[in-house]
C-alpha cells in the first residue's frame, strides 16, 4: 500500500476513521485482529526495507556501468548526440556533425530559433567539450522539496542538489570538441566578466570598479559620482555592517587613487622583471629532477613487492591477515610518494610556464606600451584588469595585488592574448 511504513499507518488510520474497511488480498487472516495488525506492520517495514535495497542496487549497478564507459545521460550537451545502449557500442555520446560547426559560429542553432543567454552560458561552462567530464558530482536531497527558498519568494518546487566529495566523482571520457587551453581561457574570461559586470551602473564610468577592497571587512568598494567628482566607499559600515565587523568608514577619492594605480601599471610595463621577482617570491622550492626519478623508482619497487606478496599468498606461504597488514603499509607509502611526485611534476610544469612567460613578457610589455601614448579610460581599465587582481585600501596606503601567471591562470601569457 505504501513504500514507507509511516505513510501506510497514516492511510489505514484515516480510512478506518471514515468507516472504510481495508482488506489485503495477499494477507492471510483477519487484518482487524492484533495478530493481523502485527503482520501488516511487519509487511510494511519489509516493503520500506526492500525499497531502500532496490534503490541501492540500482545505484551501484548504474555506477558500475558508468565506470565501464556506458549509460551517459540520454540528453547530451549541445554539440553531442546520444547513442542508445540498444545500438552496437552504445551508451555513450558522440560528436554531432550538425551541431558541432554551430559552436564555431558557422550556422544557426538547430535546436532552437535563436541563442538565449542561459544556453550560451551553459555551453561556455561545459567541461565535456575538452574530452572529459564527471558523473556523481552531487546528490539529490529529497527532503528539501517544499522548503522556503533561500533567494526569492515561495517554496522550492524541486529538490536541492548537494555537491559530493571530489573522491566520489567518476571521470568519463567524451569526444573532444575544443582544446583545453581554449576552455581555460573561456573560464577566466567568464570569471572576469562576472567580477566586472556593470549590473545597475549605466550612467558613470569608474576606472577602478570592482578592484578596490576595504582592508577591514574585505568588501569591494562601491563607486559614486556627485557634482562631477568620483569617489569609492565601503558599504559595509554604520547600521548596515555585519555584526562581526568593527565600525569603520573607508572611502577614497577617485582623483587621488586612480592616477596612482595607473602609475603602478605603467611602472610594471616598463620593468617586467618585477613580475618575475614577485612570482619567484610566491612559488615553492622546486625539487631536483633526480628526486622525481628516485620517487618513480621507489613506486616501481613497491609495485613489485605487492606482486611478490600476492604470489606468496596464492602459494599459501602467508595468511590473509598478514597480507592485509603488509598491503596497508605498501598503500600508505605509495600514496605518500605519489603525492610528493605529483607536487614535483606540478612545480616543474610551473617552471616551464614561467620560463615561457619570461622569454616573451618583456617584448609583450614593450608592445603594449608602444600601442598607446595617451590611452582612453576604457583602454586603461582593460590593461589594469589584465595586470591587477585587486587593491587593498587602508587609511594611509594602498596595496596592489598583481596577477601572477600560472598554469591555472594564464591571462598574462603572451600566447593567450
Amino acid at each position: 500500500m505504501a513504500r514507507q511504513y509511516a505513510h501506510q499507518w497514516v492511510l489505514t488510520h484515516e480510512l478506518k476513521r471514515c468507516g472504510v474497511e481495508i482488506d489485503f488480498v495477499q494477507q492471510l487472516g483477519d487484518s482487524s485482529t492484533p495478530e493481523g495488525q502485527f503482520l501488516l506492520g511487519i509487511q510494511g517495514l519489509f516493503a520500506e526495507y526492500e525499497r531502500t535495497q532496490i534503490t541501492e542496487r540500482l545505484r551501484r549497478g548504474k555506477l558500475y556501468r558508468i565506470r565501464e564507459g556506458q549509460l551517459l545521460s540520454p540528453v547530451p550537451p549541445y554539440g553531442y548526440r546520444y547513442l542508445p545502449v540498444s545500438q552496437p557500442d552504445g551508451g555513450r555520446w558522440e560528436r554531432d556533425e550538425i551541431e558541432t560547426p554551430v559552436d564555431a559560429g558557422e550556422a544557426m542553432p538547430p535546436r532552437g530559433k535563436r541563442w538565449n543567454y542561459s544556453t550560451v552560458q551553459s555551453i561556455l561552462k561545459q567541461p565535456a567539450y575538452t574530452g572529459h567530464t564527471h558523473y556523481n558530482r552531487s546528490r539529490r536531497e529529497a527532503d528539501s522539496k517544499g522548503e522556503p527558498r533561500q533567494r526569492g519568494r515561495g517554496n522550492r518546487t524541486t529538490a536541492r542538489r548537494i555537491p559530493r566529495q571530489r573522491e566520489e566523482w567518476i571521470a568519463i571520457q567524451t569526444p573532444q570538441l575544443i582544446e583545453q587551453s581554449l576552455w581555460q581561457e573561456t573560464q577566466e574570461r567568464l570569471a572576469m566578466n562576472q567580477k566586472s559586470a556593470s549590473r545597475n551602473n549605466k550612467r558613470h564610468f569608474y576606472l577602478s570598479r570592482t578592484l578596490l577592497v576595504c582592508d577591514i571587512c574585505g568588501r569591494t568598494l562601491s563607486g559614486r559620482t556627485a557634482q562631477g567628482h568620483t569617489s569609492y566607499y565601503c558599504t559595509n559600515r554604520g547600521k548596515n555592517r555585519n555584526p562581526d565587523v568593527p565600525p569603520h568608514a573607508r572611502s577614497v577619492a577617485g582623483s587621488r587613487i586612480e592616477p596612482l594605480v595607473w602609475e603602478a601599471v605603467t611602472h610594471l610595463l616598463d620593468n617586467p622583471i618585477l613580475l618575475a621577482d614577485a612570482w619567484q617570491s610566491q612559488e615553492e622550492h622546486v625539487g631536483e629532477l633526480d628526486e622525481a626519478e628516485r620517487l618513480e623508482e621507489r613506486l616501481r619497487k613497491l609495485q613489485r613487492q605487492w606482486s611478490r606478496l600476492l604470489d606468496a599468498f596464492q602459494d599459501e606461504m602467508m595468511s590473509k591477515d598478514e597480507l592485509v597488514q603488509r598491503k596497508s603499509c605498501i598503500d600508505s607509502e605509495s600514496q605518500s610518494l605519489g603525492e610528493r611526485l605529483t607536487r614535483l611534476q606540478r612545480q616543474q610544469q610551473q617552471q616551464q610556464v614561467k620560463q615561457k612567460m619570461l622569454d616573451d613578457f618583456e617584448a609583450y610589455c614593450r608592445k603594449i606600451r608602444s600601442s598607446f601614448h595617451d590611452p582612453i579610460p576604457e583602454v586603461q581599465q582593460e590593461v589594469i584588469r589584465l595586470l591587477i587582481d585587486h587593491i587593498v585600501v587602508s587609511d594611509d596606503s594602498i596595496v596592489i595585488k598583481h596577477i601572477i601567471p600560472t598554469d591555472d591562470d594564464c591571462r598574462l601569457l603572451p600566447s593567450h592574448r
